[in-house]
């Protein structure tokens, strides 16, 4: 399975959850032009592994850097891309984080509801959309302390926040072939590997 998580918001909510049902279900590898995602590794370096997930952070993410770095997404049985930026060209469930509008910041090209129209959009941030049945994550006290612990351990686990476990249930669910009830199972599992 490949996943391609876009935007500019806080993406950890997402991915942090995302990539532990992963590494239980296959080798994984997790590709991110962004490089505060170094802090998985314990030593903060651009590849190396947390559980049995391969980190590689580059601030170009191509097919020609990634060659010449020798990493092949084919080798692996799950790929996640976290991007600033569309890639283009892609297979596989994209999913775009939007942040709370600013005054402040440029307009990002992914904005446009016309870039977005076949991705699953998922806000995250402070403000709830106004949009009824809109996907949204609420940043927490305590889904910042589970972000920071992952981190500070270096050990991927499973979140206890229930927007996080409804949110996610919801995404993928059709993409792992589960009901969303067998999704929310997932992303609660503490075991060792699934099949």
């Amino acid at each position: 399975m490949t996943f391609f998580i876009l935007g500019l918001a806080d993406k950890r909510p997402i991915l942090y959850p995302l990539l532990y049902i992963l590494s239980m279900s296959g080798n994984t590898l997790f590709a991110s032009d962004d490089g505060a995602y170094r802090r998985l590794l314990s030593d903060h370096g651009k590849k190396g592994y947390i559980g049995n997930v391969h980190v590689y952070i580059n601030t170009d993410i191509n097919g020609e850097t990634m060659e010449r770095d020798k990493i092949n997404p084919g080798f692996y049985d799950h790929t996640v891309y976290a991007l600033l930026d569309d890639l283009g060209g892609k297979d596989g469930l994209t999913i775009y984080t939007k942040q709370d509008g600013s005054p402040f910041r440029e307009i990002h090209p992914l904005d446009d509801a016309a870039q977005t129209q076949d991705f699953k959009t998922v806000h995250i941030g402070f403000k709830a959309p106004a949009e009824k049945g809109a996907f949204y994550i609420p940043l927490t006290e305590s889904l910042m302390k589970e972000c920071h612990n992952v981190e500070n351990l270096c050990r991927l686990q499973p979140t206890k926040n229930p927007k996080v476990i409804a949110v996610l249930s919801s995404l993928l669910a059709p993409a792992f072939s589960k009901s969303e009830k067998e999704m929310r199972k997932l992303l609660a599992y503490k075991g060792g590997r699934l099949t």
